[in-house]
C-alpha cells in the first residue's frame, strides 16, 4: 500500500475508534447520575424515637488526696538538751500526753534568780517607803523652824527636796518591782516551756531528734497528726459554684475503690480562680474508726439539684461533627439534620436545653448514609 492510502486509513480509523469512546463515556455518565438519582429518592430504613420530658438527677465526680484535718509539727520554744522524748514514730498519743521535754535545771535556776530580783526591788521599796516618812517628817519640822525664825529659807529648801528626791527614788523602787516581776514571769514561762505534750490526740508521724541532742528555738521535734477527720480539696467547675453548699453529702472511693466511705462538704471558697475558672470545696470524711490513712488517692462524687421535667431523648440520637451536636428529626416522610444544644446525662439520656421540642421524633437507627432532605421510611418506634 502506498504511503498516502495508509495514513488516510490511520486517520479514519482514529476517528472511528474516538466516536465509539466518547459515546461510551457519556453512556456511562449517564448512568451513575441516574444511579445516585435513586440512591437519593430511594427511602432509608431508620428507627425513631419520641423527644420527651425526664428527670434528671445530676452528680459532679472529683478526685483529691485525703489529708489530716490536723497536722502540726511541735517545735522546741527554748534552746537546750532533750532530756525526755518518750515517743517514737507510729505511735497514738492522747492530748495532753508528753512528746518531749529539754533539761529543765538551767531554767529552774532562772527562776530562782528571779525570785530573788523580785524580792530585792520589793525590799527597795519599802526601804524607799521609810525614806519618803522620814523627808515628810523632816520636811515639817523645818516649816515649823521656819515660822518661828529658827531656820533660814535655805534649810527649808533643802528638806524639801531631800523630800521630792525621796518620793522619786520610791517610785522607781516599785518600778523596779514590776521589772522583776515581769522577769519572773518570762523565767516561769520558759520553765513551763521546756516540756510539749500533745495539742490534740493523734498519731506520731515525724521525730527529728533523739534524747541528749541539742536543739534551738523553733527547730520542729516532733509531728503528729490526728487522723480522726480527714479532708480533700478539689477545685470544681465554676458553673457547679451556685449549686454546691456546706454539708452537702459526697461519696468516696478510696485507693482502688475497694473502700468506699460517706463524708460531706465542710467549706467552699467563695472566690473563683480568674485562671483556671474554678473554685475550691473542702470535703470532710470521719475516721474515727482509723479505717483510712492520710495521703490516700480518692475518688467520689456529689450530688447536685436534680432538673425536673427537662426536654431529653436517647444519647445514640446526639450526634457530633467538629464540637457540635446535632440530631436527625423525622419530620414529613424525610431526614431534617437539626442543631441542639445538650446539657446533663443520665444514663442513656440525655437533655437536649435547645433544637427540640417534645412530641417530635429523632432517628436512634439507621443515621449512617443520611442526608438532610433524604426520605426516609420507619420501620420501628419506640
Amino acid at each position: 500500500m502506498k504511503p498516502l492510502k495508509r495514513a488516510a486509513v490511520l486517520v479514519t480509523c482514529a476517528m472511528l475508534l474516538t466516536h465509539v469512546g466518547c459515546d461510551s463515556t457519556e453512556q456511562g455518565g449517564k448512568a451513575d447520575v441516574a444511579l445516585t438519582k435513586e440512591t437519593a429518592l430511594h427511602p432509608l430504613r431508620v428507627s425513631v424515637t419520641e423527644v420527651t420530658k425526664r428527670d434528671f438527677n445530676r452528680s459532679v465526680q472529683f478526685t483529691g488526696t485525703l489529708q489530716a484535718k490536723n497536722h502540726v509539727g511541735l517545735r522546741a520554744l527554748v534552746e537546750g538538751t532533750i532530756d525526755r522524748i518518750p515517743v517514737e514514730i507510729g505511735d497514738q498519743v492522747r492530748k495532753g500526753q508528753l512528746l518531749f521535754q529539754i533539761r529543765l535545771v538551767d531554767y529552774e535556776l532562772r527562776v530562782r534568780q528571779a525570785e530573788a530580783a523580785v524580792q530585792a526591788a520589793r525590799a527597795a521599796v519599802h526601804t524607799s517607803q521609810v525614806n519618803v516618812e522620814d523627808a515628810k517628817r523632816e520636811m515639817r519640822r523645818m516649816e515649823g523652824l521656819y515660822k518661828e525664825g529658827s531656820a533660814t529659807e535655805q534649810m527649808r529648801d533643802r528638806a524639801r527636796t531631800a523630800q521630792e528626791r525621796a518620793v522619786a527614788l520610791l517610785e522607781q523602787a516599785r518600778a523596779s518591782v514590776v521589772q522583776a516581776q515581769v522577769g519572773l514571769d518570762t523565767a516561769r514561762q520558759a520553765l513551763k516551756d521546756c516540756t510539749v505534750t500533745a495539742p490534740y490526740p493523734g498519731f506520731v508521724t515525724g521525730k527529728f531528734y533523739e534524747k541528749g541532742e541539742y536543739v534551738h528555738r523553733g527547730q520542729v521535734v516532733v509531728e503528729i497528726m490526728d487522723l480522726a477527720t480527714l479532708e480533700a480539696d478539689i477545685a470544681l467547675p465554676e458553673r457547679y459554684f451556685e449549686n454546691i453548699s456546706p454539708g452537702a453529702p459526697v461519696s468516696i472511693s478510696v485507693g482502688s475503690g475497694e473502700i468506699r466511705v460517706e463524708g460531706k462538704v465542710i467549706a467552699v471558697n467563695q472566690k473563683i480562680d480568674p485562671q483556671t475558672r474554678t473554685f475550691l470545696v473542702k470535703v470532710g470524711v470521719d475516721n474515727r474508726e482509723g479505717r483510712l490513712k492520710a495521703g490516700l488517692f480518692c475518688s467520689g462524687s456529689m450530688s447536685l439539684p436534680s432538673i425536673q421535667g427537662a426536654t431529653a431523648v436517647p444519647s445514640a440520637a446526639v450526634l457530633n461533627d467538629e464540637g457540635r451536636s446535632y440530631v436527625w428529626v423525622a419530620s414529613g416522610g424525610k431526614a431534617e439534620r437539626r442543631p441542639v444544644r445538650t446539657g446533663v446525662s443520665a444514663g442513656k439520656f440525655i437533655q437536649i436545653i435547645e433544637g427540640l421540642q417534645p412530641g417530635e421524633k429523632v432517628v436512634v437507627e439507621g443515621t449512617g448514609g443520611l442526608m438532610d432532605g433524604n426520605p426516609i421510611e420507619i420501620v420501628a418506634e419506640s
